[in-house]
């Protein structure tokens, strides 16, 4: 489950889409037997257009 924790969009540093990338929560459950076994969640930047995923943002020289 993937759950988007800003409106703000940002440009991608990998695609160049100019405004693809936002702060996403990941939730991943493993169930067996109706019980879970394992939990992970991450928060991390994810580009809607290409594969760029990464914990933090990189800087821009208009910041």
């Amino acid at each position: 489950k993937k759950i988007s924790l800003e409106r703000m969009s940002h440009p991608c540093p990998k695609c160049k889409h100019h405004a693809s990338v936002q702060l996403i929560r990941s939730e991943k459950r493993w169930t067996v037997f109706n019980k879970i076994i394992s939990s992970i969640m991450r928060v991390r930047y994810e580009c809607s257009q290409c594969s760029f995923r990464d914990e933090e943002l990189p800087h821009h020289s208009n910041e």
